[in-house]
């Protein structure tokens, strides 16, 4: 239950308590994780979300997402709810180039040698992808692309001074209307020689053809990454974590709250860019530690030019993904919680 919707959740609570239904109630966020909803000249609201988000019964049996939910549940609310993270389908099968999304790289703009780095999330500041700019800007420093070119990437390809690295945004802007966000990062990899391309208009839920145009699935765009950038500075949990777990790909991330309590003891691999935000430049846009920015970046040479070292990383990632957040997990989970 997503805290936004007050109306949908008294009506849903309504027909649970007329229906006497048994219940349970998976909650991804919570109303007092999002600062600002509600106005101070409707504060009465306040009241009703106190009953309804989430409400509290016997026969509901409620599940957060992480431990941090399970904590704050507990301590506002006195419910002691269960965890069940999110999951992903590890069964099913690998994603990789076919004759749908053999285009894909051509049509963003990215010659065969050329390195995809992909930032798969929606786009908004929480997402903190100014810090994705910053990587690439490391990541084109002359020593750094001297190593690409003598070394030669992972699969196989040679990496030349005509290549580039680019960072691909496969997300939406929609929740930010106004644009603002996405036109600071755009002026950011435009003062920084960052080669950006925001595809959203390529890449849609599905497979699809519109107007003889086709547009491709999200999957779709993990097929051309060579790695992912990941460094939110705020999830319930991280979708696109798994996205990149189930991909294979290396995966570069801020150490956000719920990763470093309830991710990270798993044993994951991936290139860190800690945890502390350092503050903010003129735009408003996050910063991070050089020094970190500079070690990061240094991995990610290494992942993209040692193919061993590379496959140790993915393949290590991938089975503990499978083994902790797959579907057979989830149906462990709403078993247990069934025959409680």
């Amino acid at each position: 239950m997503l805290g936004y919707h007050l109306p949908a959740a008294i009506a849903l609570e309504k027909v649970r308590q007329e229906l006497d239904l048994p219940t349970i109630a998976h909650h991804h966020d919570f109303y007092w994780e999002r600062k600002g909803l509600v106005p101070d000249e409707f504060s009465f609201l306040n009241d009703l979300a106190e009953d309804y988000l989430p409400p509290q019964d016997p026969k509901i049996k409620h599940v957060v997402i992480n431990s941090i939910a399970k904590k704050q549940c507990l301590d506002r609310k006195g419910i002691n709810a269960s965890i069940v993270p999110n999951v992903f389908d590890f069964e099913s099968s690998a994603w990789g180039v076919d004759d749908f999304n053999r285009d894909l790289r051509q049509l963003i703009g990215l010659d065969q040698n050329d390195i995809c780095v992909l930032q798969g999330t929606r786009i908004i500041p929480r997402k903190g992808i100014e810090l994705a700019i910053d990587l690439v800007h490391a990541l084109n420093a002359p020593h750094r692309q001297t190593a690409l070119e003598k070394r030669g990437l992972y699969d196989g390809r040679t990496f030349t001074s005509d290549n580039k690295i680019v960072l691909v945004l496969a997300g939406y802007d929609r929740d930010d209307p106004t644009g603002e966000y996405l036109n600071k990062l755009k002026l950011k990899a435009e003062k920084l020689g960052v080669e950006l391309r925001h595809v959203d208009y390529l890449i849609g839920q599905e497979r699809t053809c519109h107007h003889a145009r086709k547009i491709y699935s999200l999957w779709d765009a993990y097929t051309i990454a060579d790695f992912v950038t990941y460094p939110s500075m705020w999830e319930g949990w991280g979708n696109q974590f798994l996205e990149a777990i189930k991909a294979k790909l290396p995966i570069v991330l801020f150490d956000y709250p719920v990763y470093k309590q309830d991710i990270e003891p798993n044993g994951f691999n991936v290139i860190s860019l800690g945890s502390e935000i350092s503050g903010r430049d003129a735009a408003n846009l996050v910063t991070i530690s050089e020094d970190v920015i500079q070690r990061a970046a240094d991995q990610c040479v290494d992942y993209l030019t040692n193919c061993q070292l590379r496959k140790e990383m993915v393949e290590k990632n991938f089975q503990i993904g499978e083994q902790n957040y797959s579907y057979d997990c989830l149906r462990h989970h709403i078993s247990n919680l069934i025959m409680r």
